[in-house]
């Protein structure tokens, strides 16, 4: 049985897969005092997943880093990068991952920069393990910068629209949730099995063209405000 070590607070929901598939976890956060069973589940582990507040994942480090030489540290801490992970962890191999959404769903994309330190076997390793989750994407730290900061203001943005179907529905407001839910649900499977948008949701009844620029131009001015450049509207 693979033994992980789960560290830091404000687990991500999606982790909550990995107790219920057969993993030996353990978990410390910094309401935890008990350094000496942190040692030792540091030294039984097989992998760490960090997740959390950063300063206390370095004061973690401090403490256990000489117990992990080659053992896999994986980080979701957001804002440090590899260079950051290679410094606390000196003698592991580090790599960084982020969820697509940071909710208990049945699954999620993951998305993992790693660096030379990581062998083909570690990564088909972390792929196997984090494959109970979800979709693997490996990409470049560069990469991974850019996509999460688009995923960060993709759900902001779509968080919003949701919101405001959801306060426009009629009739019974807890069965428009539901339905909604499950036609969100339909676009995101098909468009991961390849479908396209057109032929995920066919043309029907054509919105207004002012009430469609609109909307663009409300999705364009909500991502420029997280800093993301939109890409001109099409069609």
């Amino acid at each position: 049985m693979v033994k992980l070590l789960l560290m830091g607070n404000n687990i991500p929901p999606i982790l909550a897969s990995l107790s219920r598939s057969g993993f030996d976890l353990s978990k410390f956060d910094e309401t935890d005092g008990r350094i000496a069973g942190l040692h030792d589940a540091s030294k039984a582990c097989d992998l760490v997943i960090m997740a959390g507040d950063i300063g206390w994942n370095r004061i973690a480090a401090d403490e256990i880093w000489h117990l992990l030489h080659n053992k896999i540290v994986i980080s979701l801490v957001e804002n440090l990068r590899i260079s950051d992970l290679r410094e606390i962890y000196p003698l592991s191999k580090v790599c960084r991952c982020r969820a697509s959404i940071n909710a208990d769903a049945d699954r999620s994309l993951l998305v993992l920069a790693f660096d030379r330190s990581f062998s083909e076997i570690d990564l088909a390793f972390v792929k196997d393990l984090l494959g109970v989750l979800g979709e693997i994407l490996c990409v470049k730290e560069e990469l991974l910068e850019s996509l999460s900061l688009q995923m960060d203001a993709s759900i902001a943005v779509i968080r919003e629209v949701i919101s405001a179907l959801r306060e426009s529905a009629g009739g019974d407001r807890s069965i428009y949730d539901y339905v909604l839910d499950w036609l969100l649900y339909g676009i995101g499977a098909a468009g991961i099995k390849g479908s396209g948008l057109d032929e995920i949701v066919p043309k029907g009844k054509d919105l207004d063209p002012e009430a469609i620029s609109e909307i663009h131009r409300a999705v364009k001015k909500a991502l420029e405000s997280c800093s993301i450049k939109a890409e001109k509207p099409r069609g």
